[in-house]
């Protein structure tokens, strides 16, 4: 299911993997093949973003032969259509307004009804309206990429942030959902990493190095995963 690893537990449920490296170590285009592969499989794939626009969107998979392909992927930016975004009287949007906004616009991707308020407390118990969801898509596997989650912790903050994971979880559990989510960590505390690291599955690691020669060697890794032995 991940291009380059085996993950023992990929097949149970939905996951949620986080993929830290420094910027420009190839993490967009690894999310790229992540999808590309999808797709060879008939699996639904979804691209979201904050940071993208439509036509860099299509810019990334121009080099694809199958040019139809891109009409296979749904690509999501709430900042796309700027109509739909709640503005505050200040004519901006909130952090907590643009989460709800990419998470409600998942849940339409994913055929999920009715659309309602995402609350983060503690609570193993469902209510009336989630028993009643309908998932449009539980049978077909799910890939979705969300790049670059640094982007939208500079729009929302971290605490805001990690809130947001919080309500992915809620939204994909008992789907069958691959999820990446990107995080540049040359640029953020690795503290964000390791509160992410408890709610996320698993922790995909990329590193740039050069060798003798001064050629760019990237390589990957998985740091964590949870609830399973794993040796990196």
């Amino acid at each position: 299911m991940i291009p380059g690893i085996y993950l023992p537990f990929q097949s149970i449920g939905s996951k949620i993997l986080l993929l830290s490296g420094p910027s420009g170590v190839g993490k967009t285009m690894y999310c790229r093949q992540f999808l590309l592969e999808g797709l060879l499989k008939g699996d639904k794939c979804i691209f979201i973003s904050t940071d993208l626009s439509k036509m860099q969107f299509k810019t990334l998979f121009s080099n694809v032969e199958d040019k139809n392909i891109l009409d296979r992927i749904e690509f999501i930016n709430p900042y796309d259509d700027m109509s739909s975004l709640p503005y505050n009287e200040e004519g901006s949007v909130s952090g907590k307004r643009l989460a709800n906004a990419i998470l409600s616009a998942l849940k339409r991707s994913l055929e999920i009804g009715p659309i309602s308020e995402m609350h983060t407390a503690s609570s193993n118990q469902k209510s009336e309206e989630e028993e009643d969801v309908v998932v449009g898509s539980a049978v077909k596997p799910v890939r979705l990429v969300i790049d670059s989650m640094t982007h939208t912790l500079l729009l929302i903050g971290e605490r805001m942030l990690i809130e947001f994971v919080i309500d992915l979880t809620h939204i994909l559990n008992g789907l069958n959902v691959i999820a990446i989510l990107t995080l540049t960590t040359s640029s953020v505390d690795q503290r964000m990493v390791s509160n992410l690291s408890s709610i996320v599955d698993g922790i995909i690691e990329m590193r740039l190095k050069e060798d003798s020669n001064g050629m760019a060697i990237r390589s990957i890794r998985v740091r964590h995963l949870k609830g399973v032995y794993y040796e990196p």
